[in-house]
């Protein structure tokens, strides 16, 4: 099929069928090549109302496709649906119990059926790879957790580097230093972007920012300026904390703390202490975020950031 957006238009080059059976076609997944074991380009995955799913290339005949293969009995089941994750790391099949009266279907519990065509070798070499692959992140830590997958060894993007390693963190301590050294370098990155964009900041937010910066920097530069500017307004004077308005007296990656133990979060990006709950946060990873930040995705894992 081509498609002309000049002329609004659509033209058939070639036209391929194949039976499905006598029941209803419920979804069509163009499979990606590299995922899939044994595939050539444009296979499809196929499901139908009832029967097994089946893979298909336009060009073979009905006894040339392929079943799936699920290990899981639908025997008495009928399927309504087949979709994807947009990097196709997980697939969902949406069922319900084959039951019928009066020729209409009864109002049975349904259930999803999630699966994967992926290798646990596939979705290691994926998430340490260069792009950014939520799907395949939750897929990895599925498959951690349950069949105890190992960490990779190396990574290529610094958003998977922390989220596999806050994943793998409760088990492993090299998982939290690692998970933490990729945190600051996020964290830092942030706080130093902002600084730029947003130079006329007022002065307690940005005390909080070149205390994190000079706290955790290597750049000769920035560790200057911070210098420079903590050396005019010390920390003690420009933080406090916003209970009890004493002074903080641990300030650490992620909370601050007063004399009295009183616990804050910083900012994700200001690094400044939240104590009024006005800020947002973010809907995957629960990183806060102050009001005034108008990111839209998280800095650490990407994810949507809601308002409190």
């Amino acid at each position: 099929m081509a498609i002309d957006l000049n002329k609004n238009a659509v033209k058939i080059l070639e036209e391929h069928a194949v039976n499905a059976g006598l029941s209803q076609v419920v979804g069509v997944e163009q499979i990606s090549v590299e995922d899939a074991h044994e595939l050539t380009e444009d296979t499809f995955l196929i499901a139908a109302t009832k029967g097994n799913m089946f893979f298909w290339t336009p060009g073979q005949t009905d006894s040339q496709k392929t079943d799936l293969g699920l290990q899981v009995d639908r025997t008495h089941y009928c399927s309504w649906g087949l979709t994807a994750s947009p990097n196709q790391a997980i697939f969902c099949l949406l069922e319900s119990v084959s039951s019928f009266n009066d020729h209409l279907t009864m109002r049975e519990p349904g259930r999803l059926v999630i699966f994967t065509l992926a290798s646990h070798e596939q979705i290691r070499e994926k998430v340490q790879g260069p792009q950014f692959m939520p799907d395949y992140l939750e897929l990895f830590r599925s498959s951690y957790v349950k069949s105890g997958l190992e960490l990779p060894d190396s990574y290529e993007n610094v958003h998977a580097k922390w989220w596999i390693n806050s994943v793998g963190a409760q088990k492993s301590q090299t998982a939290r230093d690692i998970c933490q050294a990729a945190e600051i370098e996020l964290r830092m990155t942030a706080a130093n972007t902002f600084t730029e964009k947003f130079p006329k900041l007022d002065k307690k937010i940005r005390c909080a920012m070149y205390e994190f910066l000079q706290k955790h920097t290597k750049d000769k530069k920035i560790l200057k300026k911070t210098n420079d500017f903590l050396r005019r307004n010390p920390v003690d004077e420009c933080m406090e904390c916003d209970v009890c308005k004493g002074k903080l007296q641990h300030l650490e990656l992620q909370y601050v703390t007063c004399g009295k133990g009183h616990q804050l979060p910083r900012c994700t990006v200001t690094q400044f202490p939240l104590g009024v709950p006005s800020y947002r946060f973010c809907s995957w990873c629960n990183s806060p975020y102050a009001a005034s930040v108008a990111h839209s995705t998280c800095i650490l894992c990407t994810g949507p950031i809601l308002n409190f």
